[in-house]
């Protein structure tokens, strides 16, 4: 049975990401990975979702809930692992996109509180980084650092500079939405060295975008041309036209 449930949480891990900034599916990837599902796993465990495919599309956290509430229904408990932690994390990156940001963190408290349980460290700074992001855009500039940090921290424990430098961009725009210009500089070059080696147009683009912002709004226009620039040849190598705009 438990061995059954984990092939649902895989094939839902395994759906493409196929939502936009507005949290709507760009494909039918997710309704088929759903259906089939629905035929080879959950059926047999729990009976059929009562979720249609046209609803799925529109809000893939609803298939993905759906699935651990029908779990639960059930009466099959599911153990804490890294797939489950994973899969809140899904969901709360879905939910933030959509703008449920309450319901985002609380599914990365969920993830959070399993990846603690069970000493899985890569979970924990990855919901503390979401949390963070969230609390950023929010403008809760007393609990969004502590949540960062901490990500900062474990990031690099666990050498890993793409946590590190996604970490350091959100610490560096809270400087900058607070004022600390200075501060904010010395975050972003952290975030650059850190992320240089890692090949990643979507991360380099936005810290140097960042870079431009802070260098333009302290009269320095010729560097901020540069680092916009800079981040326009990133951005236009994975085609990300809301960025490119």
């Amino acid at each position: 049975m438990q061995e059954d449930i984990h092939h649902i949480l895989a094939t839902l891990k395994d759906v493409p990401k196929t939502t936009q900034d507005n949290g709507q599916a760009t494909g039918d990837a997710l309704a088929q990975a759903s259906a089939a599902l629905v035929q080879e796993g959950l059926r047999k465990l729990v009976g059929p979702m009562r979720l249609s495919s046209d609803d799925q599309i529109a809000d893939p956290s609803r298939l993905l809930q759906s699935v651990l509430d029908a779990i639960e229904r059930s009466g099959i408990a599911l153990e804490d692992s890294p797939k489950k932690a994973h899969l809140m994390i899904e969901i709360g990156e879905i939910l933030y996109i959509q703008g449920k940001w309450d319901d985002a963190i609380e599914r990365f408290g969920q993830a959070a509180a399993i990846s603690t349980r069970i000493d899985f460290l890569a979970g924990q700074t990855n919901a503390l980084r979401q949390t963070g992001r969230i609390k950023r855009r929010r403008g809760d500039w007393e609990t969004a650092p502590i949540d960062l940090e901490k990500a900062v921290e474990l990031d690099q424990n666990l050498e890993d500079p793409a946590g590190k430098s996604e970490a350091l961009l959100n610490l560096g725009n809270i400087k900058y939405e607070q004022g600390h210009y200075e501060e904010t500089e010395a975050l972003f070059q952290d975030a650059l060295v850190t992320s240089e080696h890692l090949y990643s147009n979507k991360l380099i683009g936005d810290i140097s975008m960042s870079r431009g912002v802070i260098r333009h709004v302290m009269g320095h226009n010729d560097e901020a041309i540069t680092h916009f620039t800079e981040s326009l040849a990133n951005f236009e190598v994975i085609s990300d036209q809301r960025r490119i705009s």
